[in-house]
């Protein structure tokens, strides 16, 4: 009986383990490709943006409140995704933040309970300034406004001509197939 258990035993185990082994010729053409500079590196590769929220300093020429370094408030370039973080957990820091739950907003290093308080705070003053922006927003013109609402009507009368259009269609649809 020990004979069978020892041979029923070197059967046992994973078929496709085997060492792993490398393609040198490829590697040696990489190697050809870096050294005359001909392969994408580090630095010359794309870098993606993040949506994430950073303090950004005013350009030089940027408007701005007379007598202040900081830019106009503008609008923001990216939707808040309040739902994307829905049943996520996130580590913070070990203090006195992590143990406490709700929203947590890195730029200002503070701990809010609900989606509401976040909302506020992230639109609020103290926020706003750590970002480099004041509260003022900059003054419109008059051509500035006519070009909105332009826009705007034209939006609508696209959406609303679009939507004639589709019913249009599926009454003839409608009546071919009756």
């Amino acid at each position: 009986m020990v004979e069978e258990k020892s041979n029923a035993r070197k059967g046992v185990g994973v078929a496709n383990v085997a060492r792993q082994t490398w393609d040198r010729e490829h590697y040696e053409k990489l190697a050809k490709l870096r050294a005359d500079g001909q392969l994408e590196t580090e630095t010359t590769k794309k870098v993606i943006v993040s949506s994430k929220e950073e303090f950004q300093a005013a350009n030089e020429g940027a408007a701005g409140p007379a007598g202040s370094a900081r830019a106009f408030l503008k609008a923001r370039s990216a939707k808040m995704s309040l739902e994307n973080s829905v049943g996520t957990v996130k580590v913070i820091k070990s203090d006195e933040l992590s143990k406490n739950g709700g929203y947590y907003c890195e730029v200002c290093e503070c701990g809010l309970k609900d989606s509401v308080a976040y909302l506020d705070h992230i639109n609020g003053k103290k926020h706003l300034r750590k970002l480099g922006f004041s509260m003022r927003v900059e003054r419109s013109t008059v051509d500035q406004v006519k070009n909105r609402l332009q826009s705007a009507s034209k939006r609508k009368w696209d959406f609303l001509v679009t939507k004639k259009v589709d019913v249009l269609e599926d009454y003839e649809k409608k009546a071919e197939s009756s």
